[in-house]
Order: C-alpha cells, then sequence, then structure tokens
C-alpha cells in the first residue's frame, strides 16, 4: 500500500507547532517570570501550602505575576513582628482582594502599599488574602496563621458568593495536598485561558456545569429563592471572624462587596452573572445578584452591632461595569476605586492608631 507522503504533513505541523508554543512559553516565563524551565505549573500547588491545620500561601510561591515572599503573603518580604511606631494593615480575603486580573502592583494592597510608602508615620500593608477563601477557611487561616503577624487594623473583603456553592461552607477534618502534576503544557494552559475568557464560552462552560451537577437532583435542588441559611451562615462566619480578630488585639474593618451588575439589570449583566454557574450551578443570575446584597446588608449590620468600621466600597462601585474584568474581579481601574475608597476612609483611624 502506497502512503502518499503528505499525509504527515499536517500531524507534523501541528507537532512542531505545539512545540513551538511550549518552548516560547517557557522562555518567556523563565526571561520575565523567573519560573524554572522545567517547572511543571500548576496554580493551586505553586501559591497554596496544604498546612497541618490550615491552608495558607505557599512560601515564595511563584505563579506567572504572581509573586509570594516567605510568609506565603503577595507582596514584598516582611518581618513577623511590625517595627516599633510603625501601623501594621493586614488584607483579608479571597481572589479579589489577593488580585487577579490586575496588572502585577494594581492589585488593591500594592496600591496602598504605595498610597502609604510617603506617609509621615510609617504604614505597612500586608496582602495575606488567599484565592479560593471563604469566611469558614478564612477563620482557620487567621487563628492558625494570619494572627502570627499581629496586624493593627484588619480589612475583611469576604466573598458573598462563595456561600451559594453545592455545599454551605465547612472546615475539613484534615487538609492534605493534592497531588502534584508531572506535567502540564504552558502553552496550553495560556490557550485556554485566552479562549476561557470568550463570551459564548463561558456560557457554553456553564449551561454544561448547570446540566452535570443536576442530573438525578431533586426539583427543588436548584436555588428558587435566596437560601436564608446561607445568608445566616454568612453573618455569622463574618462575626466571628471579625470577634476572633478583636479578641487578638486588631482592628476589624469590614468591606462590603461590589459587582459589576446594576441595580437595574440588563441582559448583558445576566448573562455575565450566568456565566458565574461554572463555579455556582444552583445559583441562577438574579439569585446571585440578590445573595450579595443581602449579604451586603448584613455586613454593614454586623459592623452597627459592634460599633466596628464598615467601608462601603459596594455603594460606591457596584455597578460600573468599566471598573470590572467580569462580575465579581476588579480591573486595574477597578482596584484604584477601591484603593482610593479605602485610603479616604482609613485616614481617621489611621490618625487614630498612629503610636
Amino acid at each position: 500500500m502506497r502512503i502518499h507522503s503528505g499525509a504527515f504533513a499536517w500531524p507534523l505541523g501541528i507537532l512542531f507547532v505545539a512545540a513551538a508554543g511550549e518552548a516560547t512559553a517557557r522562555l518567556d516565563d523563565w526571561a520575565f517570570r523567573d519560573t524554572p524551565l522545567l517547572h511543571s505549573a500548576d496554580r493551586q500547588h505553586d501559591l497554596l501550602l496544604y498546612d497541618r491545620d490550615c491552608i495558607r500561601g505557599r512560601p515564595n510561591g511563584r505563579y506567572g505575576k504572581f509573586r509570594l515572599n516567605r510568609y506565603g503573603f503577595r507582596g514584598p518580604e516582611i518581618a513577623r513582628v511590625a517595627s516599633p511606631g510603625s501601623i501594621r494593615i493586614m488584607l483579608l480575603g479571597a481572589s479579589e482582594s489577593f488580585g487577579l486580573y490586575e496588572t502585577d502592583g494594581k492589585e488593591i494592597a500594592a496600591l496602598l502599599r504605595e498610597h502609604y510608602a510617603g506617609a509621615a508615620d510609617h504604614v505597612e500593608v500586608v496582602n495575606a488574602a488567599v484565592a479560593g477563601m471563604n469566611l469558614v477557611s478564612l477563620r482557620v487561616y487567621w487563628d492558625h496563621w494570619a494572627n502570627r503577624f499581629h496586624p493593627d487594623i484588619v480589612l475583611i473583603y469576604p466573598s458573598p458568593q462563595l456561600y451559594l456553592d453545592d455545599d454551605a461552607p465547612r472546615a475539613p477534618a484534615a487538609y492534605s495536598e493534592p497531588p502534584v502534576p508531572w506535567f502540564r503544557s504552558r502553552f496550553a494552559m495560556r490557550l485556554l485561558d485566552a479562549v476561557r475568557q470568550l463570551e459564548f464560552v463561558r456560557s457554553a462552560r456553564a449551561r454544561y456545569a448547570v446540566w452535570r451537577d443536576s442530573r438525578g437532583r431533586d426539583p427543588c435542588w436548584p436555588f428558587r429563592t435566596v437560601p436564608v441559611d446561607r445568608l445566616i451562615q454568612f453573618h455569622h462566619d463574618l462575626d466571628a471572624l471579625a470577634g476572633d480578630i478583636a479578641a487578638g488585639g486588631g482592628r476589624p474593618v469590614l468591606l462590603t462587596h461590589p459587582i459589576s451588575a446594576p441595580a437595574d439589570t440588563e441582559p448583558r449583566d445576566l448573562r455575565a452573572l450566568e456565566g458565574l454557574r461554572i463555579f455556582f450551578p444552583r445559583a441562577g443570575p438574579r439569585i446571585i445578584q440578590q445573595f450579595n446584597a443581602a449579604a451586603d446588608r448584613l455586613t454593614r449590620l454586623i459592623g452597627v452591632s459592634h460599633h466596628w468600621l464598615v467601608i462601603d466600597i459596594a455603594a460606591g462601585l457596584s455597578g460600573r461595569r468599566e471598573l470590572f474584568a467580569d462580575p465579581m474581579h476588579f480591573n486595574d481601574a477597578g482596584s484604584a476605586a477601591a484603593a482610593n475608597l479605602l485610603e479616604s476612609n482609613l485616614e481617621p483611624i489611621l490618625n487614630g492608631t498612629a503610636h
């Protein structure tokens, strides 16, 4: 049987492009991100340490643009205890406060750090946020790790949408590190990240997630209304975390959670929120929006009941689509606007806290 030489042209061409793309991606990471050429980059493993007691940032973790210091915090190196006469501000939260889409150095904590660099009283900003952390995990993380750094002020930026997962947030009985992949194509990862940002792809993934996770479920499985039990747990968990901080001598400051969708939601906002069903298939767009608004109201009430400062960034930034890269995460402009709100609201208590 005679095989035409052209039969191998396409497979060889695809193989060559893939190999060239992989080599280019690895060289780019090595030259500009200090990532070893042969390292199998994995966000979860490279940025997270599964300690015996909690999940925290991996010491000296590196992944893409993200750089963690020796204590697993995003940002410059710090001492275990702040220098005498200085004020240490710590930011606790998930990916919204850790930073996701912003240019490196344009996330909220970095902008606050830049603002206070020229202050007469030394102010240190520690980005102790960890992507994916709900308030239950944050409390465990605070009690077993973050409190060791004795911040004077702790900004708590909760993520209400994490309470709309299939199961309610809870602390695991034990923490175990997932296996490290022996190989991951960085070229393929970059292509997938780009493709996943396309609106029709996000929509298709969300529809698939809803179909996959709802098979065989009770008809009542999707949230038809805002789940009150999840709101009660959110209230309890936020109150408990802030209470632990206050009991340890820190000053909790609660932040509300802005989203891109305005109150008078348009179809494009619903489509964007629908994309979140990849992660929260039980909650439709309006449930996500309503739950977030209800959680913000509870955050304000907790602040009033304990006389803790609440910085209502949701009131100032929610609905301003130009500030968001997705329904929950800021772009550079959004982080700048949030940092400006934090600066102006923190000024009075910084003056009162100055040693």
